[in-house]
């Protein structure tokens, strides 16, 4: 996705776009977490991330499970 799609996501508080799943945006913003672009690690990846997993529980366990998986791999 572009930067323009990724404001429209800020601009309406982080909520999903309609026509696109969760499951679907995670694996780009989860690349975002370790940009250097701070607009993009910290306004669109860790605040929608923040957003769909806290405010709108849009990710069952399993889902969840795999983020931290691959969060923690990025770790190492």
């Amino acid at each position: 996705m572009n930067r323009e799609f990724w404001q429209s996501v800020v601009d309406a508080d982080g909520a999903l776009p309609e026509g696109h799943s969760a499951a679907g945006l995670a694996p780009e913003l989860l690349g975002y977490l370790g940009s250097p672009d701070p607009w993009l690690r910290d306004d669109v990846a860790f605040e929608v991330l923040a957003a769909w997993i806290v405010r709108d529980n849009l990710f069952p366990p399993a889902e969840l499970r795999a983020i931290g998986d691959k969060l923690a791999a990025n770790l190492q």
